[in-house]
């Protein structure tokens, strides 16, 4: 009898643990699940310290002042316009450098939420130094007429 019972609880056991396997492979799939489909749009982010973006095209809306949400493959055109006394020194699109004309880029949105980069430099002042004949007056040998100015960029 003993045997009976154990052999009874055996057999439940394995029928319990291959039920439970074979439910996790079985899943039923019902009309409402389908697969997933591609993304058609993704965000672009903007990181332009010290200057000003403006993003444009057909399937661009803006999120927030730095975000877009743009669609898969279509033309994208970035104007920037930077702060007084910097300039352009490059502006990239998730990491790869963009080809800029007069201050716009435009380029195909990539499939996967990008990263718009603008990477100002200072702009050059060039100043005008005028030296006066009476810089040289101690050298005698360079001694010029004082109505003689040397103009000097540096």
């Amino acid at each position: 009898m003993k045997v009976g019972k154990r052999l009874t609880a055996f057999f439940l056991a394995g029928m319990l643990i291959l039920t439970s396997n074979v439910t996790g492979f079985a899943e039923e799939t019902t009309a409402d699940q389908q697969p997933e489909e591609a993304k058609s749009t993704y965000l672009l982010t903007v990181d332009a310290e010290d200057s000003t973006v403006t993003v444009k095209g057909d399937h661009v809306e803006q999120k927030t002042a730095s975000t877009y949400q743009i669609e898969v493959r279509s033309e994208v055109v970035a104007s920037v316009v930077p702060a007084d006394g910097k300039e352009i020194k490059e502006v990239r699109v998730n990491e790869e450098q963009m080809d800029l004309a007069d201050g716009t880029v435009t380029f195909s949105m990539p499939e996967k939420d990008s990263l718009l980069q603008v990477i100002l430099k200072e702009h050059p002042i060039h100043y005008q130094k005028m030296i006066n004949a009476e810089h040289f007056k101690y050298h005698s040998r360079y001694a010029m007429p004082v109505w003689k100015q040397i103009h000097v960029n540096y």
